[in-house]
């Protein structure tokens, strides 16, 4: 492993935050919102850069895009273009620390050996704080992690699964359990959402377009059976109204199609209201903390609907969502696998939330908040 010298006087002034970021996904944009807080705060960064060709709401820190302006998606597979390697390029010219800021981006070899080109053309001290490590589509995107891995100063991991697998293929890098970054997010937008006034039977709903994933027939099961789900709860009186979040508004990734189908389904049975996807998750999470309680597919929905005691259940469809739910302390019966959902259990669920006394979370806000903060602790280590 590379051996950095950064005592806090000697402040790291250029950072690049790494992450998929500007693409219009609400929990990748708070993400960067707190991981740029971070660099200005914790390593006195005044120039902050970020793998983006559009930047979001930053709440007053300064972020520069590194990349131009792009309309389309650049998945982590195809090369990045021609005009963006120069732009890293000429970037990573002069003394840079590239912070990997949250989410779950270390799983495929061509993406890792890209990071990887970046982190060996500048001294650094690199780190990556509240992400997830895997899992590894093959034994070369393993071996490719572990390279990146042990260029790292620090690596802040949100959930165990990705703990032991940093431990097991980079023994060497210093590896803390910490926490997602975005339950960060109401810290640096100063947003207080204790005590607020919560709507009467609104039930939040924020699905994730997963076709990309699993087959056109596994997700209309799953839509119809929140749908009907909903509907069953509905005739009991105990919702009043449905909010459904889009939390990406990418025109062919994003949540739009599935709201969609779900508002249709729903049509005539309860009212259905819409909170669009904007660059500001802020406004996301506030709309959150008005509600009764909320269906969380999307992960990110699952932290704000925690970090503002709404009372939530939690569709899981990776690893990372099965780790988030053991981290706090999910109950069981706020928890359904969403590849075989069943309408009456996930009904019971849905009546337990929208009731007073509804089960939470066993970890509390306030250890969340301190475990997310531990991802900048290193610094005083160095």
């Amino acid at each position: 492993m590379a051996t950095f010298v950064v005592g806090m006087a000697t402040q790291v002034r250029r950072a690049l935050l790494v992450g998929y970021y500007g693409l219009q996904n609400t929990g990748d944009d708070a993400l960067l919102a707190v991981a740029a807080w971070g660099a200005q705060r914790y390593l006195g960064c005044d120039e902050i850069f970020a793998t983006a060709g559009v930047i979001p709401a930053t709440y007053g820190i300064s972020v520069r895009p590194l990349y131009a302006r792009t309309s389309s998606f650049p998945l982590q597979y195809r090369l990045l273009y021609l005009q963006n390697f120069i732009r890293e390029y000429l970037f990573l010219a002069r003394p840079s620390s590239i912070i990997f800021g949250g989410g779950s981006n270390l799983h495929s070899r061509a993406y890792l050996e890209s990071r990887l080109a970046l982190v060996k053309r500048t001294p650094g001290p690199h780190s990556a704080v509240g992400v997830s490590i895997g899992p590894f589509r093959d034994a070369r995107a393993e071996k490719a992690c572990a390279n990146l891995l042990n260029h790292f100063a620090f690596v802040g991991v949100r959930d165990p699964a990705s703990y032991e697998r940093v431990r097991r293929i980079a023994p060497d890098t210093p590896v803390k359990q910490t926490f997602d970054l975005s339950v960060l997010l109401p810290l640096v937008t100063k947003t207080d959402t204790e005590g607020i006034s919560r709507l009467d039977g609104s039930l939040g709903i924020a699905m994730c377009n997963c076709r990309r994933i699993s087959g056109v027939d596994d997700e209309m099961h799953r839509i119809r059976a929140v749908a009907e789900a909903v509907r069953k709860t509905a005739v009991t009186g105990l919702i009043n109204e449905v909010v459904l979040f889009d939390f990406n508004g990418q025109a062919h990734y994003g949540d739009t199609k599935v709201s969609n189908s779900v508002a249709a389904l729903l049509r005539g049975t309860v009212p259905v209201r819409r909170v669009t996807y904007t660059p500001d998750p802020a406004s996301a999470l506030e709309a959150m903390a008005h509600l009764k309680g909320v269906l969380a597919m999307r992960m990110h929905s699952a932290i704000f609907a925690f970090c503002t005691a709404t009372p939530f259940v939690m569709l899981t469809y990776h690893e990372k969502c099965h780790e988030l739910a053991d981290v706090i302390g999910l109950p069981s019966e706020l928890r359904h696998e969403s590849w075989n959902l069943q309408v009456d259990a996930l009904r019971r669920s849905i009546e337990l939330i929208l009731n007073d006394g509804a089960p939470t979370a066993s970890l509390p806000v306030e250890k969340a908040v301190d475990m997310a903060l531990s991802n900048w602790t290193w610094l005083n280590r160095l």
